[in-house]
């Protein structure tokens, strides 16, 4: 359980009367399932099924049978003349076990071609600077989404989507063996942007720090800034996410387990519901303005959505995406894939007011757009 949960929620209680529990009787908590009378039958089916007989081998030719026979197909099939050495070995033995062995080092051998023709091929593709920009404009927009499900997991494949969405030159084929080294180019630059903001959010918890930069106000001004992007919007939202991020920055947490061990709390805060979600991240955000400063100045206008009129269709891709992004089970790479192949499911959470807590459940909807001039950076990350 989150702590952050357990507070806001005992906070919660202090205010509002403790709604009467209603009482389940107890023969409705003792129960049992039927039995199956089709699956009863089905198992005493099987357990009076006798056993399979023992295969019976004929026997194997003789030496200069199966030496004829190899003679005959290779005259046939083409052979290098290391394969037609490894035929001869094979049929100068007749131990079973020896052939066996033989075939499974040929196997292995193929297998080594196999992947040392892959790995050829999957270097043969380069990002272009045209898509590197893309990708690199792309997953700062997608880490500064307030409606971003998790910040790790499937934000590859939500990337990548948004690229091909865009129709951005010089991508690899969809699927093809290049997509993996567009994957790994992607998740470099998403580990950059992380990184970037991650740093920044540092930056104002070290001792001598100016009190007015310690500001939920200047800090998420700072974070806007670095990613160069003119289209994202200072809504409340995201200052209730980098109230979160600086949360869990005090916490100490190990630095390759960072964002993880945020996203487990995450995890914990989706499941408890909406109504807790905005509870415990509001009180999150009174927390941190009470420790580090004002977080709203009377000059600084919050924009009610990430998404505004004039938001390009590309940033609007990406904000549709932010809302499926999922966590990943080392145990099921797939779902990297699986989270997006179907790209015309419904955005959950459309509903909108004006204190952007829409923002922290799900996508928004707006009108339809013209894109605005957008400027980063064009050198390579450091």
């Amino acid at each position: 359980m989150s702590d952050l949960l357990e507070r806001a929620r005992r906070a919660q209680l202090q205010r509002l009367p403790e709604p009467a529990t209603p009482t389940i009787p107890t023969s409705l908590l003792n129960f049992s399932s039927p039995a199956d009378p089709l699956a009863s039958s089905a198992a005493a089916s099987r357990a009076s099924t006798p056993p399979p007989q023992s295969l019976v081998f004929r026997a194997g030719l003789s030496s200069q049978q199966l030496k004829l026979t190899a003679e005959r197909a290779m005259k046939r099939t083409k052979l290098e003349p290391s394969s037609e050495a490894a035929v001869e070995g094979y049929i100068e033995t007749n131990d079973n076990e020896e052939r066996a062995l033989l075939q499974y080092i040929e196997t292995l051998h193929t297998q080594d071609l196999l992947t040392k023709l892959l790995h050829d091929r999957v270097a043969t593709w380069k990002a272009t600077a045209e898509v590197t920009r893309h990708i690199r404009m792309f997953s700062r927009a997608l880490l500064l989404m307030p409606n971003l499900q998790y910040y790790s997991g499937s934000l590859e494949s939500a990337v990548i989507t948004a690229l091909r969405s865009a129709s951005v030159p010089d991508l690899p084929p969809d699927g093809s063996l290049d997509d993996e080294t567009l994957r790994g180019i992607v998740a470099r630059h998403l580990t950059l942007a992380r990184n970037q903001i991650k740093t920044t959010v540092k930056d104002t918890m070290k001792k001598g720090t100016n009190a007015k930069d310690r500001t939920m106000d200047v800090l998420v001004a700072n974070i806007v800034s670095q990613s160069q992007l003119k289209c994202i919007n200072t809504t409340l939202a995201l200052y209730w996410r980098v109230a979160f991020i600086r949360m869990h920055v005090a916490k100490k947490h190990n630095e390759k387990r960072f964002w993880a061990e945020l996203d487990a709390e995450l995890e914990v805060l989706h499941n408890a519901g909406p109504r807790d979600f905005v509870l415990a991240l509001e009180m999150n955000m009174a927390e941190d303005a009470k420790k580090y400063g004002s977080y709203v100045k009377p000059d600084i206008h919050l924009a009610q959505s990430a998404l505004s009129t004039d938001s390009p269709t590309w940033f609007r891709k990406l904000h549709e995406l932010a809302a499926r992004v999922q966590r990943i089970d080392k145990s099921r790479k797939r779902s990297r894939r699986d989270a997006f192949e179907n790209d015309g499911d419904e955005e959950p959470g459309t509903n909108e007011d004006a204190s952007g807590q829409d923002e922290m459940l799900g996508g928004t909807s707006a009108p339809p757009t013209s894109e605005p001039d957008i400027t980063f950076d064009t050198e390579d990350d450091q």
